[in-house]
């Protein structure tokens, strides 16, 4: 009855499925495949509401070489490695080590006629397409990012249906365009990780003297453009594209993830597989944006989330009362531009918060300074996500696990937090600055 299920939600031959199975031996409960499936089958029923009927199938390849398009590589760097320390976790039931590992390869290329998709960093030519993210996904154990964009005829032997409601292309020869689609280009982690390092590095390798044209993701934050601004040092325009186009230009240059991003809120991570974030990447990114930290940072701050967030803070009013006696400011990080946030950020002492996008900022801060996190306390939280900022910038960096007010498996759920723990952890930091 299961692979009945699952063939009919993925369109798939029950014997593929069977084949492909035996990989799914790690998923103990039949429910959370079950509600993924059923999570895709509600994408179906939008994509039809939209009027998606514009298809194409290809072959994904794990090699961006293979893709087949005329292209030229620009540049790259292979052999990588990367480490995480382990996370630090008050009352801690299980140990966490120190991860090392590879990271994948860099390379930028420049493609000739080559299609990209909004929200996606799939690209394709004639027959084949090339995503990283796609390639490593798994059915029933990630999320996929975009599934209104692509569906997977079979997941064993990697053949995807994408999917686009325009379809618009640019002959101009003279322009180069440069590939920032991402599927979480609207995220503030993803976008400062994933996306900002590209630009870093294609800043150095872009000649000065050609037009190009950055490929962005329509309706991304207006901060965003701030970051690009930062980064850039030559003249440049901007195309955006849809959710549901894809476009063909001449001239493409891509760059290849510099680590692998993979949503996994249901079920036991695999770090190193799922999402290594890689500290080359948060280097180049602090090393832009922060030039001069000659202020001895004083300020304590809370980052505070408001009413209708995910993670929502049952007890917050309880924590926002014993933390503003203690000194802290009570700030709501959106409110705040992307320069804001880097000052707040890189003059504060302390920073407390619930686990979320906000954090990303941790890796502006000063040296030996301490920030809180709120982390839920389930199997699909991922506790290495924001210490790779904490090791390049040198950060003490805290978990106090919440308590979820209903049994699931979901990382975004509402949860309360024990405050005799915010106040043993902010006594023993207070100790510390005395010595």
């Amino acid at each position: 009855m299961k692979k009945l299920l699952v063939a009919y939600l993925y369109k798939d031959s029950i014997k593929d499925f069977m084949g492909y199975h035996k990989h799914l031996t790690h998923i103990k409960k039949l429910s959370v495949l079950y509600s993924h499936l059923k999570y895709l089958k509600h994408y179906y029923k939008k994509r039809s509401k939209l009027k998606i009927k514009n298809k194409k199938k290809f072959q994904l390849t794990s090699d961006i070489k293979k893709i087949d398009l005329e292209k030229n590589i620009i540049f790259c760097i292979k052999n990588r490695t990367n480490s995480i320390n382990s996370p630090s976790i008050t009352k801690q039931k299980k140990h966490y080590k120190k991860l090392y590992g590879n990271t994948p390869d860099i390379e930028v290329y420049l493609l000739k006629n080559c299609s990209s998709y909004g929200r996606s960093s799939c690209i394709s030519g004639n027959y084949k397409a090339y995503s990283n993210t796609l390639y490593h996904s798994e059915v029933g154990v990630h999320d996929l990012k975009n599934p209104i964009l692509y569906q997977f005829n079979s997941y064993s032997k990697k053949e995807i249906t994408l999917y686009f409601k325009e379809d618009s292309f640019i002959k101009k020869s003279n322009v180069t365009f440069i590939h920032l689609l991402n599927e979480h280009s609207g995220n503030y982690f993803h976008w400062l990780y994933e996306i900002t390092p590209k630009i870093l590095l294609l800043n150095k390798l872009v000649k000065k003297n050609e037009e190009y044209c950055l490929l962005i993701d329509k309706g991304i934050p207006q901060q965003f453009f701030t970051i690009i601004d930062l980064c850039i040092e030559f003249p440049y325009k901007l195309h955006k594209v849809s959710h549901f186009e894809r476009f063909t230009c001449s001239k493409l240059i891509y760059c290849t993830d510099l680590w692998t991003s993979l949503d996994n809120t249901k079920n036991i991570s695999d770090i190193q597989k799922d999402f290594f974030v890689d500290q080359y990447a948060v280097r180049l990114v602090r090393s832009r944006i922060i030039k001069d930290q000659q202020k001895k940072p004083s300020r304590k701050i809370y980052l505070d989330r408001k009413k209708g967030r995910l993670r929502h803070l049952l007890n917050n009013s309880d924590v926002t009362s014993y933390l503003t006696l203690n000194g802290f400011e009570i700030l709501y990080p959106e409110e705040h531009c992307f320069k804001q946030q880097v000052d707040i950020f890189s003059n504060a002492r302390i920073i407390i918060g619930v686990s979320g996008a906000a954090f990303s900022n941790l890796v502006f801060m000063q040296e030996n300074t301490h920030a809180i996190i709120f982390s839920p306390d389930t199997v699909g939280a991922n506790y290495y996500i924001f210490q790779p900022l904490a090791d390049v910038a040198k950060v003490n960096l805290t978990h106090i696990l919440t308590k979820r007010r209903e049994e699931t498996p979901s990382v975004h759920s509402s949860a309360t937090i024990d405050i005799s723990q915010i106040k043993e952890l902010l006594e023993t930091i207070d100790k510390e600055n005395r010595n």
